[in-house]
């Protein structure tokens, strides 16, 4: 019997799943755009070198009036990680706190963010990042600068969500996501 392995980049998986099945992977709540940040240390600033790397997603409601958030870490450990905010702030320079999305000693964590009018203009803008601060780098190990795309609307009714990528830096040879062979199929 012969067996098919496909093979993908993580960032190939994820918008597979997100335009095949990505509706069941966001909360129920979620009825419009998903937008993908993905957060390096060379994004930090000042930068910082790390082999941990994520991703934040917002998943929001139709009229983006609300988003579901899920932050995502790779490469550290539940109990390095001290939390993670989102701060007013362009590229390149820091911010204050905007909002606080969680607290630590997570790898994956989820939660809700309602948003104004102002609050969507400077997400427009590109004037807020999400930081995720660590022990190792109390003020902040990993960045992504959040742009949300304009204009940006909720689908049709008969149409799946869309996905919107943001303009991510290239991955620092540093970041190598783990192979996963061949998950164990045999031939």
């Amino acid at each position: 019997m012969r067996h098919l392995i496909l093979s993908l980049s993580i960032p190939g998986i994820l918008v597979v799943a997100l335009l095949i099945g990505g509706r069941g992977a966001a909360p129920a709540a979620a009825r419009g755009p998903v937008l993908q940040i993905d957060m390096f240390g060379s994004e930090q600033v000042p930068p910082v070198e790390t082999n941990a790397w994520g991703f934040i997603r917002f998943f929001f409601e139709e009229d983006l009036s609300a988003a579901e958030v899920t932050v995502d870490v790779k490469g550290l450990s539940g109990g390095q990680i001290l939390g993670a905010d989102i701060h007013r702030g362009r590229s390149g320079l820091n911010g204050p706190v905007v909002y606080h999305l969680v607290d630590g000693d997570f790898i994956v964590t989820s939660g809700h963010l309602d948003l104004t009018a102002a609050d969507l203009a400077e997400m427009r803008a590109g004037a807020w990042y999400v930081s995720l601060k660590t022990t190792r780098h109390p003020e902040g190990e990993l960045r992504g600068q959040i742009v949300l795309p304009s204009p940006v609307t909720g689908p049709a009714p008969s149409a799946p969500p869309p996905v919107q990528a943001a303009t991510a830096p290239a991955v620092p040879p540093l970041i190598r996501p783990p192979s996963t062979g061949s998950a164990g199929l045999l031939p």
